[in-house]
């Protein structure tokens, strides 16, 4: 009897001591190998993975880092004035919508921030360069050890995205090469645009254009929010 006892007593006093080793252990983090302490400041995020960051959450400060001082707002973030975009979309969406009428629509068409009859769609390359720009943003945050190569980038967003009518006699390379100036002219505002829907700079003019969006929505004013900027969409079509 007395030897199970010490023996239960040695047993307990073993289960005590490795219970007071794993409390007192330091949370330990493995650095090239080799275990280290987890500094105070970073304790309380311990455990917490990085599940909700992905590269929308970078921002982009030029190819090289030469844009890190540059304040947000001195981008010009917008590939068309909101105040434009929205007009565009209700042109467009009342010459759609047969039971609005269509008066006084035609003179506002030929202003000159519309699509010239044979020529380029501005509204339809400015969406274009928008999915563009977030491609390339994508790309650039997603793998450090190169850059990206923006014409396939280009030609991918064009299958995509497109409208699947237009003017026959602007060809693929063309559209290409258009783009890609148009990128290229504006890149770092693009870029810079990219992931800012939120932020002061970009998000309570972004929230407003949105609402007259829903507002001509509400009256039965189709319109069609794929052609214009992807930050116009419904908040839950962001991506």
């Amino acid at each position: 009897m007395n030897e199970k006892l010490s023996l239960f007593g040695v047993v307990s006093s073993a289960v005590s001591a490795m219970s007071q080793v794993k409390k007192s252990r330091k949370p330990m983090i493995d650095v090239d190998g080799l275990p280290k302490e987890i500094p105070g400041y970073m304790r309380a995020d311990a455990g917490k993975g990085t599940e909700t960051i992905s590269t929308r959450d970078c921002a982009w400060i030029g190819r090289d880092g030469e844009l890190y001082d540059v304040p947000l707002s001195t981008f010009n973030l917008e590939a068309t004035p909101l105040d434009r975009a929205v007009a565009i979309a209700r042109v467009h969406g009342a010459a759609r919508s047969k039971h609005v009428a269509v008066s006084g629509i035609v003179p506002k068409l030929r202003m000159d921030w519309d699509a010239h009859k044979r020529g380029p769609k501005q509204h339809i390359d400015d969406y274009l360069v928008c999915r563009i720009a977030m491609a390339y943003h994508e790309a650039f945050f997603s793998d450090a050890s190169k850059y990206p190569e923006l014409d396939p980038i280009i030609t991918a967003v064009v299958a995509a995205h497109a409208p699947k009518s237009g003017p026959e006699r602007y060809s693929d390379d063309a559209l290409l090469v258009r783009l890609r100036r148009k990128f290229n002219r504006r890149k770092d505002d693009l870029l810079s645009a990219v992931g800012a829907e939120d932020q002061p700079e970009r998000g309570p003019a972004l929230a407003r254009a949105r609402r007259e969006l829903d507002e001509l929505e509400q009256r039965e004013i189709e319109i069609d929010r794929s052609r214009l900027d992807p930050a116009l969409g419904r908040r839950r079509q962001l991506a």
